[in-house]
């Protein structure tokens, strides 16, 4: 009778601690995914990124991006100097970004007059597959080539879409990762348009 009592007192702990357990794993994967989504609510596609040297910060000088576009021509922000820049790190892969883009190009067009310059920074794609995308989607900004995704290691990217802006004196004012709406757009480009 004693050796039942104990063995079932055994048996009842080892079920605590697998109950136990359980709930910790499923605590811990809630935690994960409030945290993803608390991050803007918008999705976003892993991309391999292998980041290279001090990520960009909110406040200091957007590190330089040097690249070319479908059609050969070479492109550096530092060029764009004086000039609010978004810059989208994007592929007509991601059904994020194929989802934004809309967006993306009523916002530009909204804000042309004030000087906005789109660079869409396409990672890992042939100049064929950016320019048909490009011209598909009617994206209005410089789209920049990014085969090795050498530009998204100096920025850090992780997932796209991601988006920077950049104020006229080359300051990062913004970094948000996801797919970006009409009102978000706005909301980050007055950061960085001239008043």
């Amino acid at each position: 009778m004693e050796t039942t009592l104990a063995a079932e007192a055994v048996t009842r702990r080892l079920d605590f601690g697998r109950v136990a357990i359980s709930l910790a794993i499923v605590l811990v994967i809630a935690t994960a995914v409030y945290l993803i989504e608390d991050r803007g609510g918008s999705s976003s596609t892993p991309v391999d990124g292998r980041a290279e040297g001090p990520g960009p910060k909110v406040g200091q000088v957007a590190p330089e991006i040097e690249g070319v576009t479908p059609d050969g021509t070479r492109v550096r922000l530092s060029d764009l100097r004086g000039k609010p820049v978004w810059i989208n790190f994007w592929a007509s892969w991601c059904p994020p970004c194929r989802a934004e883009t809309p967006d993306i190009v009523a916002a530009v067009e909204a804000n042309r007059d004030s000087g906005l310059v789109l660079l869409a920074v396409n990672l890992g794609e042939t100049a064929d597959a950016a320019r048909r995308y490009a011209e598909t989607s009617q994206i209005n900004g410089i789209v920049v080539l990014d085969p090795g995704r050498a530009i998204a290691a100096r920025y850090h990217i992780n997932g796209i879409p991601t988006h920077q802006f950049v104020a006229p004196d080359g300051t990062l004012r913004r970094i948000f990762v996801g797919s970006i709406n009409r009102e978000l757009a706005a909301k980050y480009l007055a950061e960085i348009l001239p008043r």
